[in-house]
């Protein structure tokens, strides 16, 4: 598991389902720092389905975000 840049965001790799994924970082979270947020996880082929829609696909696809 790595952060990606200081986005708050996470790649990770993992067997576990995309809820459980989401319930178990919700957890350690809530746990360790007391914020009780919403998790959201995107599998690999979600995240290409989104590129592939990108509205904006002439810009720099370095400085690119979704949310």
């Amino acid at each position: 598991m790595r952060t990606y840049i200081q986005s708050g965001n996470v790649v990770a790799l993992s067997s576990l389902t995309v809820i459980e994924l989401e319930n178990l970082v919700h957890d350690v979270i809530y746990k360790n720092f007391g914020g009780d947020i919403a998790v959201l996880a995107r599998t690999p082929d979600q995240l290409s389905e989104i590129l592939k829609q990108n509205s904006f696909k002439e810009d720099d696809g370095k400085r690119l975000c979704f949310t």
